[in-house]
């Protein structure tokens, strides 16, 4: 225990007289202002410059030729679970006259896909949780417990196994040779793990563990 004592000469620490702490009160004091500063300093960056919106985008190639235009609708609100907690920032949104031809430019810039209700970072580490645990309501308890980040287990479950559909088209592409299913592996989010990881970052170290189970985890 530290007693603090502002009578100290020179000494930042001391903070209030007659006041004790544990190194664990102090430990889940920060954790908890890290995570205020993270969450704000993430809503500030996901939402800055949106309130010079454009009034108009081009339009899906998928829908049309690309070449027409989506009104801006209004800035809407997106939220976010994340490492650091749940964020929330307000983005531009674009429509046009066919119900499917939208955009949300600044979700594009930050690599989210539509409806993705997570981070990158945070799919990376439930993956890894549900694999090394081999559960995914394990995975949601470890989330909970070390990063006070509430997730469904049925949410880590889908993206394992979406995770784990990619690393077998990946495997089938490498018979194949290179192409298509490698882009597809590189431009994901987010992968399976830290040797997921290392695989979108180090193009030289293809060789992919052969134990790996084919549901990347149980209940």
């Amino acid at each position: 225990m530290i007693l603090v004592d502002v009578d100290a000469p020179d000494d930042s620490s001391k903070i209030q007289a007659g006041v004790i702490f544990t190194l664990g009160e102090m430990e889940t004091g920060v954790q908890v202002a890290l995570r205020n500063v993270g969450v704000f300093t993430l809503s500030t960056l996901c939402g800055l410059g949106q309130e010079k919106h454009k009034t108009r985008v081009r339009g899906h190639k998928d829908v049309g030729d690309g070449k027409h235009w989506l009104s801006w609708e209004g800035n809407r609100e997106k939220s976010l679970d994340t490492l650091f907690g749940k964020i929330r920032f307000h983005r531009a949104y674009y429509h046009g006259e066919n119900p499917l031809d939208s955009r949300w430019p600044r979700d594009e810039e930050l690599g989210l896909k539509p409806g993705q209700i997570w981070s990158p970072g945070l799919q990376d580490v439930a993956d890894y949780l549900a694999t090394a645990t081999g559960s995914y309501q394990a995975a949601e308890k470890s989330l909970l417990k070390t990063l006070r980040v509430q997730l469904q287990y049925k949410q880590i479950q889908r993206n394992c196994l979406d995770a784990g559909a990619d690393i077998a088209y990946f495997r089938s592409s490498l018979r194949c040779g290179w192409g298509a299913g490698m882009l597809r592996i590189l431009r994901r989010h987010s992968t399976v793990g830290s040797w997921g990881s290392s695989l979108a970052r180090e193009p030289g170290s293809w060789r992919l563990p052969g134990s790996w189970p084919p549901g990347l985890a149980s209940v």
